[in-house]
């Protein structure tokens, strides 16, 4: 089963949870990639409003680093009340609301499921299979430090960041005092 199917297929399980507690899940589309959060956050599902696309419909995003065919599905859920929405109350008294009916618990930012849910999603995950797509393995590299280079008036201990490309000029002068800053840090161009 292709990625985009079984997406469809789970959309299609989740809508019918909320119908049967009232709710109608917009058009949405459903992709799994990152948010706009980036690689580096621990945000694993957002949702965009209708009004933030030409389509006029909800976007759902579901972080590919997901390797849960269930939380993939509890992330989907969650997405959906947003959908419901249009994301114009984020996690507030509406939100929570329409996630503790279908049977979230709090912190509402989370979601966790609640028995009676998580059985359904591993009902659901029995039903459609597992995801067997793709996930991304999020490797964070260490941002590399380059030891700074800075300026200090010996007066008034004033002090700025230098650029690399002006170190050659030299210290700047103490806008307050006059003086040729003192040299702090690497001063020495790699």
């Amino acid at each position: 089963m292709k990625n985009t199917e079984w997406l469809d297929n789970a959309l299609v399980e989740v809508k019918s949870l909320f119908a049967e507690h009232g709710y109608e899940v917009p058009e949405v589309r459903v992709t799994l990639g990152f948010t706009s959060k980036g690689l580096r956050s621990s945000t694993v599902g957002e949702c965009w409003p209708r009004k933030a696309s030409t389509s006029n419909i909800n976007h759902i995003f579901i972080s590919p680093a997901n390797t849960s065919s269930a939380a993939i599905i509890a992330t989907l859920i969650h997405e959906c009340i947003h959908a419901i929405d249009d994301c114009e109350h984020a996690h507030g008294k509406e939100f929570k609301e329409i996630a503790l009916r279908i049977g979230f618990k709090v912190p509402m930012r989370s979601t966790p499921a609640g028995e009676e849910l998580a059985a359904r999603i591993a009902g659901i995950v029995t039903k459609i299979g597992e995801y067997e797509g793709s996930t991304i393995k999020a490797i964070h590299q260490p941002k590399l430090q380059r030891p700074s280079a800075r300026a200090r008036c010996s007066r008034c201990r004033y002090t700025v960041t230098m650029l690399r490309e002006f170190l050659e000029q030299g210290p700047p002068i103490c806008p307050e005092h006059g003086l040729v800053m003192d040299r702090i840090g690497n001063w020495d161009e790699e």
